[in-house]
């Protein structure tokens, strides 16, 4: 070794040269490597065969499974008889008087909901009356004061 080389000349390093040295295997190297081939490879579990199959399908139903999704309502598959889905209504605003259209979905049944004016943005409460046949029946706004 020359006095500017800081290690070996082979390209090594210390550390690697050591290990090649004629000094003993640790005894937990030798167990750890024991272990090692030991190790078998157990059989995938159910669950994960059933995974791994429905990622791999490509059915609607397995990926609305895997990710949580709802079921989406296609209007060609309407079950309804042919009823709307929803309709735009014209009402007037209890507080400022002014006319606005409102989108009301028939697909939910009776309900109230509570929805602001366009005009002046105070909450006006909606009433919603269907009839049995699923068809708008009527639409009440009153205020909420």
């Amino acid at each position: 070794m020359d006095a500017l080389s800081v290690g070996p000349q082979d390209g090594s390093c210390g550390r690697c040269l050591a290990r090649r040295s004629s000094e003993a295997t640790p005894a937990w190297a030798l167990s750890s490597a024991r272990t090692i081939a030991r190790v078998t490879r157990r059989k995938p579990a159910p669950e994960l065969e059933a995974l791994r199959r429905k990622l791999a399908s490509r059915a609607e139903e397995d990926i609305d499974q895997l990710y949580g999704l709802e079921p989406v309502f296609e209007p060609g598959e309407s079950d309804r008889g042919g009823l709307e889905t929803d309709r735009f209504v014209a009402v007037q605003c209890p507080y400022c008087g002014e006319r606005l259209e409102t989108r009301v979905d028939l697909t939910t049944g009776d309900r109230e909901y509570i929805e602001d004016c366009q005009v002046c943005c105070r909450p006006i409460q909606f009433s919603i009356e269907l009839e049995e046949s699923g068809a708008l029946h009527a639409v009440q706004v009153q205020r909420l004061d």
